[in-house]
């Protein structure tokens, strides 16, 4: 594992590296980014559902970018959404702004000390402390799971949680044993219409492989946010791969924040008018 941790260390430093040799592009597209952000409108006064004003939650405006592609394509009433990874319940959250607006949905987080404010901030949302794992991992009913210090990296990975340490991100806070589902088991269990309007993925180095698996002949949702691995956020690219897995879904590349992906349907763009 050691080995795997100090190559994947090397890989990202490598592409640091490269990263600053391209420091004025990476500004530029970033100012461009901000800049579209800034302008995005909100939803017409006919929709009093949608979210308002100019306020955003996520880590890099990223439910701003949601609540752009809905409202373009004519969605209406409350936004349902399952929030996947969902950490903090107000910051840095992809979901918050759409429950604000009277949405509603399911929020996931293996961590158990992130429940007292699920309560008092998300009353109206169901929560699963589970961890989400891959189909590989599925014939065990519990995992360990790697609290950090940095909690943004906590993980199944152990791997992961290595290579968060080495980058200084902070040691293991705790380690402990939390049940565990496939991400279609879990979404079946709280979207048996497979009706999600907005699924957002945030597990830490395992997004792609869970994507992967999503069976999208059951569930297909309107807007996908998911977390871009380390080397994606270094180089400023989202992986070719998901992109063509996701073209090949009927999905279309609508934006990157170097955080996170965001995919919007192709049947869902089609309605869209700007």
């Amino acid at each position: 594992m050691l080995s795997k941790v100090k190559r994947k260390l090397a890989e990202f430093m490598r592409y640091q590296a490269e990263l600053g040799s391209r420091g004025p592009e990476v500004m530029s597209r970033l100012d461009a980014l901000a800049s579209a952000v800034a302008q995005l409108q909100p939803p017409p006064s006919s929709a009093p559902t949608g979210p308002s004003g100019a306020e955003s939650f996520s880590q890099c405006g990223e439910d701003r970018l949601v609540a752009f592609i809905l409202r373009i394509a004519g969605h209406e009433g409350p936004v349902r959404y399952a929030d996947i990874g969902a950490a903090h319940p107000v910051y840095d959250n992809n979901t918050y702004l759409f429950r604000k607006a009277g949405g509603s949905g399911l929020l996931v987080e293996a961590d158990p000390d992130y429940l007292p404010e699920y309560r008092h901030h998300r009353p109206g949302d169901a929560v699963e402390q589970v961890a989400v794992v891959p189909e590989r991992l599925a014939h065990q009913d519990s995992i360990t799971f790697y609290a950090m210090e940095d909690r943004g990296w906590s993980s199944i990975s152990p791997e992961h949680s290595a290579l968060a340490e080495a980058l200084g991100k902070g040691g293991v806070r705790r380690e402990f044993s939390v049940r565990c589902a496939t991400i279609n088991t879990l979404l079946g269990r709280h979207f048996a219409d497979g009706r999600i309007d907005l699924l957002s993925l945030d597990v830490e180095g395992l997004d792609a492989e869970l994507l992967g698996e999503l069976d999208f002949g059951r569930f297909a949702p309107k807007v996908i946010i998911v977390e871009n691995d380390a080397e994606d956020c270094a180089t400023g690219r989202a992986a070719a791969s998901t992109v063509e897995m996701m073209r090949g879904k009927g999905y279309v590349f609508f934006g990157y924040t170097f955080v996170n992906t965001i995919y919007a349907s192709r049947a869902l763009l089609e309605a869209a008018r700007f």
